[in-house]
């Protein structure tokens, strides 16, 4: 099927949070050992995903509305996509080490990223090496955010109203140098480091590379920024971060050194809960400090998978750390968190052994006692790599479930027969062997989607609706019928 081109990346809210949000309200299930219900947020959003969306014959986009009440009669008008298309210009400063003309007028290529007034509503693309882009989007009020590719071109940043296609051409100028030398604890000249700018918006520089001796040259717009170094791999240097300087004419100097390394060594051996070890696992070593230097100046991490034998033994800055398990989705073990490490000449952590999974029986039912098949659970890990599972409930409404013994976010989803229940969202500390979930009449969430386009208002059949909370987790999921309504159940208000 033809599809529009091109088309950025899309990233509508419909995907469950990986961080939870809990409450004190007593859970809607019978279990309180077990877990405790969020309390159901008071305002809610709705992400909708037209069928055969962004194709020539539907040119829709998912869209985001609200924050609503629960309501009735709810009228969601989809739009059609529009087009957004430029030419991207800058003034590119050669460095002063340069002998050439001091400046030259550049197409310019760049990542451009628009966050839509309407929250969790985004966009991506990147423009050509001729600095062209061409960008199908649902209308909305934009901050737009322009990131050269080159660290001699600054970032250009401005809220753009999109209603109908427009061209937005974007000429930056050449900025303000930044520019500092890097030196070690000896100060020998630190080259081939990594270095960004970023101000307090979240806007970032491309990153400049040291040159052998030392020297690095960003541009930025006028205002308070501070700079990000990465030293080199290999140099088990921490990562060093510089208070907020202010940039003006014309420009600044912002010179950055290491003190003399003062190594030490984390040594521990992991296995899993029945005693065996744990090989290519893969751990991250975080710091907390950095000794030597102010606290949030510097910062180490590294990631090491674990030898033949479980262990590992590596060479980090002194300081105070963090250490981490990850465990992969196949891998059958817990995360492991171990915190406030003082890794000062030698720190050996023995043998660690990691949780492992734990197998339950869940029943789902209604508050009458009738079983819910068809009923769908999911759960996310609150820690680690945040691993995510679902279990789909049997014709009796028992889930069978195996998961790590660690604190999860579980949402349960009524089956799709039942559109007057709500789903119920709870935070199991640890899976139990059995347990079971209540699945009560929630407030009904209903209304129409239908397209508006060229004065015509079209039902949207068989388009996907989904309910958020405020952290994005689902908490009603249904479909438009063939004239574009729908009826869908939240946990009550409280």
């Amino acid at each position: 099927m033809n599809k529009l081109l091109p088309l950025a990346l899309v990233w509508a809210t419909a995907c469950m949070s990986e961080t939870s949000a809990t409450g004190d309200t007593p859970a809607l299930d019978g279990s309180a050992d077990t877990g405790t219900a969020s309390r159901p947020t008071p305002t809610f959003r709705i992400s909708v995903e037209p069928a055969e969306a962004g194709t020539l014959e539907n040119p829709v986009l998912p869209a985001v509305f609200g924050p609503f009440l629960a309501a009735d009669g709810l009228s969601l008008e989809l739009r059609p996509a529009v087009h957004l298309t430029g030419h991207l210009q800058g003034v590119r400063t050669t460095s002063w080490s340069s002998a050439r003309l001091p400046t030259t007028l550049v197409d310019v290529a760049a990542e451009i990223a628009l966050e839509g007034a309407t929250a969790g509503v985004h966009w991506r693309t990147t423009s050509n090496d001729a600095g062209l882009y061409d960008l199908a989007v649902a209308p909305d009020l934009y901050q737009i955010r322009i990131t050269p590719h080159d660290p001699l071109l600054p970032p250009w940043s401005a809220p753009v109203p999109i209603v109908d296609a427009r061209r937005l051409d974007v000429a930056m100028d050449m900025g303000r140098p930044l520019w500092g030398r890097l030196v070690d604890g000896d100060g020998a000249p630190v080259g081939s480091a990594k270095v960004v700018a970023s101000d307090d918006t979240g806007m970032q520089t491309a990153a400049a590379v040291s040159n052998a001796d030392g020297w690095y040259e960003l541009h930025v717009t006028d205002g308070m920024w501070r700079v990000v170094v990465e030293p080199p791999a290999g140099r088990r240097l921490p990562n060093r971060t510089t208070g907020s300087v202010e940039i003006g004419e014309p420009g600044a100097r912002v010179d950055t050194s290491w003190g003399v390394p003062e190594r030490a060594t984390l040594r521990v051996h992991l296995t899993d809960a029945g005693g065996a070890s744990l090989t290519q696992a893969t751990v991250a070593v975080t710091s907390v400090s950095v000794q030597g230097y102010p606290l949030g100046s510097a910062s180490f991490s590294l990631t090491v998978a674990t030898d033949s034998q479980g262990f590992i033994e590596t060479s980090v800055p002194a300081g105070v750390y963090t250490l981490e398990l990850l465990p992969g989705q196949a891998d059958r073990w817990a995360p492991l968190k171990l915190g406030d490490l003082a890794v000062v000449n030698e720190l050996d952590l023995g043998t660690i052994g990691a949780d492992g999974f734990n197998n339950a029986s869940w029943t789902t039912h209604d508050l009458d006692g009738a079983p819910l098949p068809g009923a769908v659970a999911t759960c996310t890990e609150l820690d680690g790599t945040h691993r995510r599972w679902s279990f789909d409930a049997d014709e009796s409404g028992e889930l069978s479930v195996t998961l790590p013994n660690t604190a999860l976010d579980c949402l349960v989803m009524p089956p799709g027969d039942r559109p007057e229940l709500a789903a119920l969202r709870l935070q199991v500390d640890h899976p139990a062997d059995a347990t079971d979930f209540a699945l009560g009449v929630g407030d009904r969430v209903s209304g129409s989607v239908q397209l508006v386009s060229d004065g015509r208002r079209i039902p949207s059949a068989y388009a996907v609706v989904r309910v958020l909370a405020a952290d994005d987790t689902v908490l009603a999921q249904g479909a438009t019928d063939a004239e574009g309504q729908f009826t869908l159940s939240v946990p009550p208000a409280q």
